[in-house]
């Protein structure tokens, strides 16, 4: 039976990219830049094409913009 990857990564404490621009309110432009310019935690390749970020760092990240 084949397992639902989004709900394996927030077992672990990770988010898929639109997971993270729906928490953030960020628009996916907006999340590059920001990444690129490292003033936004950056994602950890999950696999050959899945990437993600961990949920404690997008909370830091966030409370530090208030």
């Amino acid at each position: 039976m084949k397992q639902n990857t989004s709900l394996n990564l927030e077992c672990r404490g990770l988010l898929r990219r639109s997971e993270v621009l729906k928490l953030t309110g960020l628009s996916k432009s907006t999340l590059y830049r920001l990444e690129s310019s490292n003033d936004f935690p950056s994602a950890i390749q999950v696999s050959a094409r899945c990437v993600a970020y961990r949920l404690s760092e997008i909370y830091k990240w966030l409370e530090g913009r208030n």
